[in-house]
């Protein structure tokens, strides 16, 4: 049987999910939805918070997620 590209990225996207959830990590953002798929189940499983953004950078996403803080006056 040969794999096909398809099957191939989501056997990595699982390995991801699992490489992820055995470092411990606390919570992902993601662009798509994970409902119903591989990864999801993973990260439910190891009780990983999932949480969608809109944001395709990291650095948008920071901002977004811990916006600078204003100085006290």
């Amino acid at each position: 049987m040969i794999a096909t590209t398809s099957s191939r990225l989501r056997a990595a996207g699982i390995q991801t999910a699992e490489w992820l959830a055995k470092a411990k990590v606390d919570r992902v953002f993601v662009l798509d939805s994970l409902d119903g798929k591989g990864p999801g189940y993973v990260f439910r499983d190891a009780g990983v918070d999932v949480q969608r953004t809109t944001k395709s950078t990291v650095s948008a996403l920071m901002e977004h997620t811990f916006p600078p803080s204003q100085p006290e006056v």
